[in-house]
């Protein structure tokens, strides 16, 4: 007696799959019209947070800011119910603030939920003060106050708080010299040090927390400090308010389930199809849209960009792909 397996049966039975299998399986499927997006084989590595740990500290409280969050909408409009549009993107909406546009690279670090944060709160900071300009917050500071530097990983809502209860001063990217804690964690354009950083990670990850500014910065740390008013969640699968909190205070940051495939996502509208689910990843969540009757939520990654769609992704919307609707975290700007 013979047993048909499916090929995709079987592959699925492997623990870890090559590049070249997910590509080549994800890109026969769009082939024949059965996937939303195209996978492509990137010479480099992609690193997630172990934050599994962290994640079964922080639940999910079902509705815990519904009635705050509710308040904090009718706020903003005189009228109870706010028409949310098919199609939204925060580039377009705060084009004047340059961060919403950035795609950081985490380098060789488990920083995902420290730099995702960090770049929403720098967004919140720019749409609530517009003509202050923009500023970087200090994902080196999340990283090393809250966690315990590249391996210890966290809850990005730990950020948030933090950024509520003590401030969070400016921070650029690798190498830069006009913010007080820059990321000292080399991504891939800076080849020579990325390099050096895989092979002597110590070197870079500096498990302390500082609470001076870098010498070419010209504020003390105290006075470089920025503070939110208030941390919250969104209430799991409420993808109405997701969209109005995006819409009035700008990009939320998610907690997603990474399976193998999406490390190897190149452009459309990811679903996953093949390989195992992994650990944990925290994106920033800036938008949403529908294309060809699919619906979709416009991401933000921490792999620069040279992965994706330049650094942006992305994914189904209203079927909780990855998790991705199941924990929403955001904060007020002071």
């Amino acid at each position: 007696m013979f047993i048909i397996v499916s090929f995709a049966f079987l592959i699925q039975l492997v623990s870890s799959l090559s590049q070249d299998d997910i590509v080549n399986y994800v890109n026969r499927n769009r082939e024949q019209g059965k996937s939303t997006w195209e996978a492509k084989k990137y010479p480099f590595s992609y690193p997630d947070s172990n934050f599994d740990h962290a994640i079964d500290r922080f639940p999910v409280k079902e509705n815990s800011e519904f009635g705050f969050l509710t308040n904090l909408y009718q706020s903003n409009f005189r009228r109870t119910f706010l028409e949310v549009p098919d199609i939204f993107d925060a580039r377009f909406k705060w084009s004047h603030c340059d961060t919403v546009w950035e795609i950081y690279d985490q380098g060789n670090c488990g920083s995902c939920w420290a730099v995702a944060v960090a770049s929403a709160i720098s967004d919140r900071i720019c749409i609530k003060h517009p003509n202050n300009g923009s500023v970087r917050i200090s994902a080196q500071t999340a990283l090393n106050c809250i966690g315990e530097g590249c391996s210890s990983g966290n809850d990005p809502f730990s950020v948030w708080e933090y950024w509520v209860q003590h401030g969070l001063p400016t921070g650029g990217r690798f190498g830069d010299k006009k913010s007080c804690q820059p990321y000292r964690i080399p991504g891939k354009e800076a080849t020579a040090a990325h390099f050096l950083s895989s092979i002597l990670p110590s070197f870079f990850d500096n498990k302390s927390c500082p609470t001076r500014c870098i010498l070419q910065y010209h504020k003390s740390f105290k006075n470089d400090l920025y503070f939110g008013s208030r941390a919250y969640k969104l209430p799991s699968l409420n993808t109405r308010l997701m969209k109005l909190d995006i819409m009035l205070n700008g990009p939320v940051v998610s907690v997603v389930r990474m399976s193998e495939d999406l490390r190897s996502y190149k452009s459309g509208i990811y679903h996953h199809q093949i390989g195992n689910s992994s650990r944990y990843h925290a994106v920033k969540i800036l938008g949403w849209g529908k294309e060809n009757g699919t619906d979709y939520w416009i991401c933000a990654n921490s792999w620069g960009r040279y992965w994706g769609e330049k650094g942006f992704f992305r994914i189904r919307r209203g079927v909780n792909e990855a998790l991705i609707e199941t924990r929403i975290s955001g904060g007020i700007s002071v």
